[in-house]
This record gives structure tokens, C-alpha cells and sequence, in this order.
């Protein structure tokens, strides 16, 4: 069974900062065979791919999301072999084994997963991590122009998925710093998670901090140490 990883990004600077700083120095600074990973950008004039990302002809507009999206999604059909997409995004860290051994039982087909959202009454796996078996990449893609794009990503996804499949509700845990707070303790609230059990027992943290977007760094190395205790 091999899951493809795929991250959402952009060619700006917080997007590059968190790359470097945080998600390539913590649980994608390895590689993990059954669950390649690429971050997939925009602005380019053909499909391509290197070691580590996916480039589309797409542009970077917040409003285009749903469109790269797609992009990716039809470069990777054609490009790699896989049974899944886990889709996440850039303020996420993702335990990949954890994420492997949860998928082992579930379905190969007519499958979609993850934290249930609902947008004036459409139901959708939010957009920092979901996952999607290849049969449903495939009819996504080929369904492209029957999309309502005015719809965010995850969103324009859920409306045209959940036609035909439910939502399989996934785990998460959010470790965020809302905008108001000045006095985060990043560290104080990843030890109290792995004291409870939640960071052994999850594939997927959510670690987007409103406002000072450093902050996604620093909880992905304190996950991560943590992890590495284990």
C-alpha cells in the first residue's frame, strides 16, 4: 500500500521558511518509501517534478487553489504509482508511518477521509489534511470542468465528492496559537499532548498559528522532538 503525500505550497517567504526550518527538518527529513512526498507550487510553464515538489502551470492565487489542485492531482496519475493522496498543507506535520498503519484497514476505492467540515451545507474533509483513494483522484480529474471553483479547495473537493461517498472522519490534533494570545507556550502545550498520549496515537497535527506564522515552525520541531523520545 503506498500513500502520496502532497503538499500544498507557494513560492513565498513564510511558505519557504516553514519548508526549511520546519517541515524539512522534522517528519519530512526522511524518506519513507511508502509514502512519497512532494510539495506542489505554481507559476511554472510546463509540469515537471524534482526530488521534492511538483511544479504546475497554474498561478498562486488563494482563488486557483482548486485548480493546482487538480494539476497535481492529473501529474500524479500520470507520474506515480500509488493507492492514496494524502493532501495537506504547508502548517501541518504528518507521522507517515502513523498515517500508513491507519489506512491498512480501510477501503482501496470510494474512499475519502478526514476532519469533517460544513460550508452552507456542504460537507468536506478540511483542506490541512485529507486523503482520497486513486479511483476518486481519477474521477476528480476527470470531472475537472464540472467543479465549481468559486468554492475554496477543500470545499469545491467535498461538493462534488460527497454526491457519491461519505466522508470517513479522520483524527487530528490542532496545536495553534490564536491571534490574540501574546503569551503561546508552544512547549508547555506539546508536553501536556504527549503526556496525555495524543502524539503517539495520531498521524496528523495541525500547527497553524494565526498571526506570527514562525510559530509553525517551532511546534513542528517540538512535535518532533517529542516523537523522537518515543
Amino acid at each position: 500500500m503506498r500513500v502520496l503525500i502532497l503538499i500544498l505550497s507557494s513560492d513565498c517567504e513564510s511558505d519557504h521558511y516553514t519548508i526549511e526550518n520546519g517541515i524539512s527538518k522534522t517528519w519530512n527529513s526522511e524518506s519513507f518509501d511508502d509514502a512519497p512526498t512532494f510539495h506542489y507550487f505554481g507559476n511554472k510553464t510546463s509540469c515537471y517534478h524534482d526530488s521534492s515538489s511538483i511544479f504546475t502551470t497554474c498561478k498562486e492565487d488563494y482563488n486557483l487553489m482548486g485548480l493546482r489542485t487538480i494539476e497535481a492531482f492529473e501529474y500524479a496519475l500520470n507520474t506515480f504509482e500509488f493507492d492514496y493522496i494524502f493532501r495537506t498543507n504547508i502548517s501541518s506535520y504528518v507521522n507517515k508511518e502513523k498515517l500508513i498503519n491507519w489506512l491498512k484497514s480501510k477501503k482501496r476505492s470510494n474512499f475519502y477521509s478526514g476532519v469533517v467540515g460544513n460550508f452552507h451545507g456542504i460537507n468536506f474533509a478540511s483542506g490541512s489534511g485529507f486523503t482520497i483513494s486513486r479511483d476518486l483522484v481519477s474521477l476528480l480529474c476527470d470531472s475537472k470542468y464540472s467543479l465549481d471553483y468559486n468554492l475554496i479547495d477543500d470545499v469545491c473537493f467535498g461538493n462534488f465528492i460527497t454526491k457519491k461517498v461519505n466522508i470517513v472522519p479522520a483524527p487530528r490534533i490542532d496545536f495553534s496559537k490564536p491571534q490574540q494570545v501574546t503569551n503561546f507556550d508552544p512547549e508547555a502545550v506539546i508536553h501536556t499532548a504527549a503526556r496525555v498520549g495524543g502524539l503517539l496515537d495520531n498521524f496528523h497535527f495541525r500547527c497553524k498559528s494565526l498571526g506570527d506564522r514562525v510559530h509553525d515552525s517551532t511546534i513542528m520541531n517540538l512535535i518532533h522532538s517529542e516523537l523522537k523520545k518515543k
